[in-house]
């Protein structure tokens, strides 16, 4: 989220002390150093950008960029997209090249200099194509911008960040913070829409609580159960993410088809994977944090996507914490175990960058200005988008934020850099599993 660590590590204190001089947006950039590596298979794709760049609208303000980016089908023709932090705003323009924006001049909001959340709504034309998204979010009784996605509890606002359709029925897996808690989420909620075709202003969103969740305090690790909502048979997977120390687990619970649709007002009972005394895998009703079965070979992330894919079995995507690449695990089973298979894609330059000059191991808090974190950026959130995607291929989304900072330097970057905090739009015709050292089979 902005401003905010949004990956699954914890953040360090400051960025390292690297010689090179100050970094500024964008000439002055130094790309961090790349392996030399055949050509990988995803490369930016243009025509999907250019679905989801934003563009001025009236009246102001307009969508001028946010984080998340999941898409969910809600038929063959209609896919909502959730959003996190969201900067609205006005966009510079003509721009050369036919660029949709060249700039951009951040509106300030009531919900904290940013909306909390917002939501795209994407169709498919008369011809088969994508029409662009159509951004979404609330307005207050004096037409002030609100969230899209509003918490029952006024105190704190949610961040959706995952989320799937069972008969025409919209479910939303969402993160509750507080303004004191920061990127750390002090619940999770399960959001459920009846009527996900109609307008969202029409949606009618009730809300319940995910049992376990573990608060990142007093040492325990933190357990949040919102990564993704994978659907399997005759059930809906949670996948979550255990957070101890440096490291970010896989871990993963289950609920009831036939319960979750029954009562949208009854509490959640969920199933969770643990491990019992004979160290066998079991779904218990109990939860139990220590004994949580992890799941082999898959790194923990606070968001992904899971599909199936010929040759690969499943499929998920991420960018390892600090990193600057985007990686491709994939199991035959959704409990693994999971194989790393390697890079798909590295990220370009400006957003491969870092800085240093003020930042040295022995100067004092007051001498490192904000100059050293200005073009330090951190990449997370890949997500899987099957309707963008080529036949037999990939189209996937990636989110850029800054390191660190505050409103006032991310107000820069956006001005500066158009495609800051925009989601950025990859694709590959094809993931050819003999290259990777996979058996040609279908899951």
């Amino acid at each position: 989220m902005l401003l905010l660590l949004a990956c699954s590590a914890p953040a360090p204190q400051r960025p390292p002390a690297l010689p090179q001089p100050a970094v500024l947006w964008p000439t002055d950039a130094v790309e961090l150093p790349t392996q030399a590596a055949d050509p990988l298979p995803f490369t930016p794709d243009a025509a999907l950008q250019s679905l989801l760049d934003p563009r001025q609208d009236e009246p102001l303000p307009s969508w001028a960029g946010a984080d998340v980016a999941s898409s969910i089908a809600i038929n063959d023709n209609l896919w909502i997209w959730i959003f996190g932090d969201t900067l609205l705003g006005s966009l510079d323009g003509p721009c050369a090249d036919d660029a949709a924006y060249c700039g951009r001049t951040i509106t300030e909001t009531d919900e904290t200099k940013l909306l909390r959340n917002s939501i795209g709504v994407a169709e498919r034309g008369w011809f088969g194509s994508m029409e662009k998204i159509q951004t979404w979010w609330r307005r207050g009784p004096a037409g002030e911008a609100t969230a899209a996605f509003p918490s029952e509890d006024r105190n704190a606002f949610l961040w959706p960040l995952s989320g799937l359709v069972i008969d025409e029925t919209l479910f939303i897996a969402a993160n509750r913070h507080t303004l004191a808690s920061g990127l750390a989420p002090v619940g999770n909620v399960l959001l459920q829409i009846e009527n996900p075709g109609d307008s969202p202003d029409a949606w009618q969103i009730s809300e319940r609580a995910i049992p376990g969740f573990v608060l990142a305090e007093s040492g325990a690790a933190a357990i949040s159960w919102t990564s993704a909502l994978v659907a399997v048979g005759n059930w809906v997977y949670l996948v979550g993410a255990r957070q101890n120390d440096t490291r970010s687990e896989t871990v993963l619970a289950r609920l009831s088809l036939a319960e979750l649709m029954a009562d949208s007002a009854a509490p959640l009972e969920p199933r969770f994977l643990l491990r019992n005394r004979s160290d066998r895998k079991v779904w218990s009703p109990h939860f139990d944090a220590e004994r949580l079965h992890v799941v082999p070979g898959l790194p923990g992330t606070s968001e992904t996507t899971f599909e199936g894919y010929p040759g690969l079995g499943w499929v998920s995507f991420r960018i390892p914490p600090f990193s600057f690449e985007i990686r491709l695990y994939t199991a035959d089973d959704l409990l693994g175990p999971w194989r790393d298979r390697g890079v798909v894609y590295r990220l370009p330059a400006p957003w491969s960058t870092t800085a240093a000059t003020g930042c040295a191991p022995e100067a004092t808090p007051e001498e490192r200005d904000s100059d050293c974190l200005r073009a330090v950026f951190i990449a997370y959130a890949v997500k899987s988008h099957p309707e963008l995607a080529p036949d037999k291929g990939f189209a996937l989304s990636y989110n850029v934020n800054l390191f660190g900072g505050d409103f006032g330097l991310a107000v820069e970057a956006a001005a500066a850099l158009p495609g800051f905090y925009v989601p950025q739009m990859l694709s590959a015709d094809s993931l050819d599993p003999a290259a990777l050292d996979v058996a040609p089979e279908t899951r």
